[in-house]
């Protein structure tokens, strides 16, 4: 009985702030002031120039050729500006050996084909996005920066215990791997 009266007390203030809720965005949207207009809440079906990521992701890229540039393999979102670039996947076959890119995605012309098909073209050959620079995430760069740290305290530590660098190894050191 003591753990149901201590769920019902969070649950009861629950139900009291969400019967309250409704007056507070009455009041909130009764502003005539559209800048202090709260931004919705939810809402009830995507419009006609609305996309959702499962739209873009896996969608090909063309040039306004018609030539396959790629396809979207992900997408960059920025906090309070809303997509900012799409991961373009160029090159390489099934996947493998496929070079990533980011483009920004307003230079992304899209629109909708009769079917409700997802178009995107971009103003570029195949040159410019194999020239362009690897798109490197946050969590990769990361990575390789811990692991390069790892890689350095493993080194240290060889060098104060007089053991040579795998670097070393068959090359006619002292830590040679006795392979002729």
């Amino acid at each position: 009985m003591k753990v149901r009266s201590t769920l019902l007390v969070p649950a009861s203030a629950v139900v009291a702030s969400l019967a309250l809720w409704p007056a507070a965005l009455a009041q909130d949207a009764a502003s005539s002031d559209p800048a202090e207009q709260p931004s919705q809440v939810f809402l009830p079906e995507q419009q006609p120039d609305e996309l959702r990521a499962d739209e873009l992701l896996g969608t090909s890229v063309e040039n306004a050729e018609g030539e396959s540039l790629g396809t979207i393999k992900d997408v960059v979102i920025a906090e309070g500006q809303g997509i900012k670039a799409v991961v373009v996947g160029i090159g390489g076959f099934l996947g493998v050996g496929e070079k990533e890119v980011a483009v920004s995605y307003d230079r992304l012309e899209h629109e909708r084909a009769e079917d409700g098909r997802l178009q995107l073209v971009l103003q570029a050959d195949r040159a410019a996005l194999e020239e362009a620079p690897e798109f490197v995430t946050f969590e990769a760069k990361r990575e390789a920066e811990m692991q390069a740290q790892r890689d350095a305290e493993m080194e240290m530590q060889r060098q104060q215990m007089g053991q040579p660098s795998p670097a070393g190894l068959g090359t006619g050191g002292t830590g040679g791997s006795g392979l002729q």
